[in-house]
């Protein structure tokens, strides 16, 4: 499924704020939200850590493949239902959403961050279109051409649940 809106014509502008919003929401309110983050610290550290109610960060070496696109040697990962935080998955220095440097994985909201192996996570993102996903992804948020749109996948009433909440 495609989430669209008027980003006025302008080209690599980036989802404006309010469109951010909404789908930051309608995320949160279904499911916890993995992405790729600029790394804490100068360190890996493969264990989740909890920053906040609800919000969970851990550091990872990049794959070979991710640095071959020109990744940093040291990628971080959010883990979270906080729409604030999940909105700043479309701003990520580094993991640009106009050139589908970006990519959201979907987790039961219900499912605890310390559930979700981060090395599978990190396995799934280095690979464009993804070729496999981590135990638990219930579904896939990721930039369409020039971040333009988003392509949304997932079961039928998942997909349903977010596209009503989007236009609300």
């Amino acid at each position: 499924m495609f989430l669209t809106w008027d980003d006025g014509g302008a080209v690599d502008a980036g989802v404006p704020e309010p469109v951010q919003e909404r789908i930051a929401s309608a995320l949160g309110s279904l499911s916890r939200v993995v992405y790729l983050a600029c790394p804490i610290g100068q360190q890996p550290d493969t264990a989740w850590s909890q920053t906040s109610a609800g919000h969970w960060n851990c550091s990872l070496r990049a794959t070979d493949q991710m640095l071959r696109r020109g990744s940093s040697r040291l990628v971080g990962l959010v883990c979270t239902r906080e729409a604030r935080v999940i909105a700043g998955m479309f701003d990520q220095i580094g993991f640009d959403w106009t050139s589908r440097g970006q990519l959201g994985l979907l987790f039961h909201p219900a499912d605890d961050c310390g559930g979700v192996d981060p090395f599978q996570v990190l396995n799934t993102l280095s690979d464009d279109p993804p070729l496999r996903f981590p135990d638990g992804c219930i579904g896939v948020l990721r930039p369409g051409t020039d971040g333009g749109f988003a392509e949304l996948a997932g079961p039928q009433a998942l997909c349903a649940a977010v596209a009503a909440r989007f236009v609300d």
